[in-house]
């Protein structure tokens, strides 16, 4: 009988906050397309984190206060501007 449950898939907070900080990395490197790519990842990962205490869900919430208050736009010529 086959199973009716789908696979779980979970990233953790710190898997995504590595990727984040390697943007972070590119973009003082001016690699700036490989930076945008990061970033669209960590967007996508976010969905599939998995909170596991109050103290992630303290520094998520911290951290996305400061996130979203930084403005990044991203122009039709593919660069990031801040």
């Amino acid at each position: 009988m086959p199973s009716k449950m789908l696979p779980v898939v979970s990233r953790s907070l710190q898997s995504v906050q590595s990727e984040l900080a390697e943007g972070y990395r590119l973009v003082s490197g001016n690699k700036l397309s490989d930076a945008r790519e990061i970033f669209r990842s960590v967007l996508l990962a976010l969905l599939l984190v998995v909170i596991s205490s109050d103290d992630e869900a303290k520094q998520v919430g911290t951290d996305a206060y400061y996130y979203w208050s930084m403005p990044l736009t991203l122009p039709s010529s593919g660069g990031i501007a801040w």
